[in-house]
């Protein structure tokens, strides 16, 4: 098949040729056969031929792999008996068993040697006394024996003769009491009476100084005083505390439910005041209080419109008045110490009535954003920290009036209304220890 493709392909590259050269000589002999080309494609798949003749039985394959275990049978019948085996090796031995009951009594034996001689026995009992003897010689004087106790007093003798009267004596001095009032203290928390005692040893009526020879004290009765922290939430918690004078702990107005907080007759609190979160709280009147051994907070009340601190005059620890935004006044005029910083920052118009700054602040002082605070006179004082006035837009007159020193850093800024000479007076007037930084005009 192939040569006949080889020749089929010679003669048409002939052809081919003798079509482009044009019959210009004879024909020469054939060329060798070209190279075999390309095979072509492959064509159709032709019809199925017969069957073959079965071929022969090929070898067995290997063996496969075990297959997965079937369920189990039902069991067979039993098998016979086998034959008796060996007998086995002797096991170990046992534990002991119990003790049988005792035998009887066996024959006496033999009586035994004689044992070694016992310790003597205590002594027999005395015999009858003996027939008594002759008298011997006398001894000698034995020494005088111990002095016997003093015998009872005898009957009482007649009465001797009176005496002439002696010479009068003078006359004694008069003893005196005086009483004085005692004002609240140590001796008397309450206040009392004080008992001065002694002899008038001047003799002119009065008791004086030098002549008091004690003292004691009548205490007036304490009053309603409670021990303990006390929270306030709803009515009945305020009217639990109508009268008391004193609470020894913490007084707490957080998150409560009450509108109006009264309690004239609250003076002290030995722990801290918290006034927070209160969303119908308008009104705190604690006018009474003069002393609070903690710290002070009042802030968060949204609705808070007067609070009357008039009366204040220590604070223990820290004093923040904070954002109140609904306040109109507060009074917070008699302060005198606070132990931590102090701060009014109300975030409103309220008038705010203050009285300068407490004569003591152990930390930073701070009043800003007070827009009704409308004028500020600092009078002689002492800041243990910084001293800000900053921002309150009512403020127009601020002066020092007095000694104040400031223990760090003074700012008056961004007070608008506030003269510049004002600004700056306050800040050379106050005898700082570290920076002063006055910016006038708005913020």
């Amino acid at each position: 098949m192939r040569r006949r493709e080889r020749r089929l392909l010679t003669v048409m590259l002939a052809l081919g040729a003798l079509a482009f050269s044009g019959c210009e000589g004879a024909r020469g002999p054939a060329g060798p056969a070209g190279d075999a080309g390309p095979p072509g494609p492959e064509g159709p798949e032709g019809p199925a031929g017969e069957d073959g003749n079965e071929g022969a039985e090929g070898p067995t394959g290997p063996e496969g792999p075990e297959g997965p275990a079937g369920e189990q049978g039902p069991p067979g019948l039993s098998g016979e008996d086998g034959a008796q085996g060996p007998e086995g090796p002797e096991g170990p031995e046992g534990p002991e068993g119990p003790a049988g009951e005792q035998g009887p009594e066996g024959p006496a034996g033999e009586q035994g040697p004689a044992g070694p001689a016992g310790e003597q026995g205590p002594a027999g009992e005395d015999g009858a006394d003996g027939a008594p003897g002759s008298d011997g010689a006398q001894g000698p004087e034995g020494p005088a024996g111990p002095e016997g106790p003093e015998g009872p007093q005898g009957p009482e003798g007649p009465a001797g003769q009176d005496g002439n009267d002696g010479v009068d004596g003078v006359d004694g001095a008069n003893a005196i009491i005086d009483t004085v009032a005692e004002a609240p203290g140590d001796n008397c928390p309450d206040g009392g009476v004080a008992l001065l005692a002694g002899v008038d040893d001047d003799r002119d009526g009065t008791l004086d100084e030098g002549e008091i020879d004690d003292v004691s004290y009548v205490c007036n009765a304490a009053p309603n005083n409670v021990v303990g922290d006390r929270r306030i939430r709803v009515q009945a918690d305020v009217d639990n505390l109508q009268g008391v004078a004193r609470i020894d702990g913490d007084l707490y107005i957080v998150g409560s439910e009450v509108g109006d907080v009264r309690l004239p007759t609250l003076s002290t609190v030995t722990g801290s005041v918290e006034i927070e979160s209160n969303p119908d709280l308008q009104t705190v009147d604690l006018g009474g209080l003069t002393s609070v051994g903690g710290g002070l907070d009042v802030d968060r009340n949204p609705n808070l419109t007067d609070v009357s601190l008039a009366n204040l005059a220590s604070v223990g620890g820290h004093l923040y008045v904070g954002a109140s935004p609904s306040l109109e006044r507060l009074a917070l005029t008699n302060i005198e110490r606070v132990g931590g910083t102090y701060i009014v920052s109300t975030g409103s118009d309220a008038a705010v009535a203050i009285d300068g700054l407490p004569d003591f602040v152990g930390g930073d002082a701070y009043l800003g954003d007070n827009d009704g605070l409308g004028a500020l006179r600092l009078g002689d004082g002492f800041v243990g920290g910084d001293l800000t006035i900053h921002n309150n837009a009512g403020l127009a007159a601020a002066r020092v009036d007095g000694l104040l020193f400031v223990g760090f850093d003074l700012f008056v800024t961004n007070n608008p209304a506030l003269p510049e000479d004002d600004a700056i007076g306050v800040a050379l007037d106050a005898q700082a220890n570290g920076d002063l930084i006055v910016i006038t005009g708005g913020n």
